[in-house]
């Protein structure tokens, strides 16, 4: 009898011991940050195409043979066999082309019990807070941390914004004060 009440004080004692609240998880955010931690955003693109002067001079000369190196067009053949393209194009012209928006790398460096939240905790600018209210109308940040900006910025003052974010999970929170700034520049 005695060792059966013992039992029972000692399983009591384990219970009771774990009832108390205990926060589900961890978050890390000692090492958060981008690799760059820094976006230049151009207003003005530049979307223009250069047609490249030897096309002509290759496009007439691979007319004769594509077909008996197993290409079914002369564009494939100078492409594939030479490199060469009609027309170069600009950096920007891309982006434009497919209206990419402006997109920062991954947060890295946040670890922590899933699924972890992240939201824009706050944006400061430069040039005042009607800039900032600006950039905060337009900027997102995704789940996995990408930092977003549309590609028509023209609402956006010039200057530099310093993002911060809020990083969450289950029980935890972590404010990231400043961890990326965005330069808007008119090229």
């Amino acid at each position: 009898m005695k060792k059966i009440l013992t039992l029972l004080t000692i399983f009591a004692g384990i219970y009771l011991a774990g009832c108390h609240d205990v926060t589900v998880g961890y978050l890390d955010t000692e090492e958060a940050g981008y690799d760059p931690d820094t976006m230049h955003v151009r207003r003005t693109l530049v979307v223009d195409s250069v047609k490249n002067p030897l096309y002509d001079v290759y496009y007439q000369m691979a007319e004769s043979f594509y077909k008996d190196f197993g290409y079914n067009t002369v564009e494939e053949c100078l492409n594939e066999m030479y490199g060469i393209k009609e027309y170069t194009y600009s950096a920007d012209y891309v982006r434009w082309k497919t209206d990419m928006p402006w997109l920062s790398t991954k947060i890295q460096g946040v670890i922590g019990t899933e699924p972890m939240y992240i939201e824009i905790k706050d944006v400061t600018s430069s040039e005042g807070e009607a800039a900032a209210d600006a950039m905060r109308a337009v900027i997102n940040v995704r789940g996995d941390g990408m930092i977003s900006v549309p590609l028509d910025v023209s609402s956006i003052p010039l200057g530099t914004y310093e993002v911060s974010l809020t990083v969450y999970n289950e029980g935890y929170s972590k404010d990231l004060d400043d961890i990326f700034t965005i330069y808007v520049d008119e090229e």
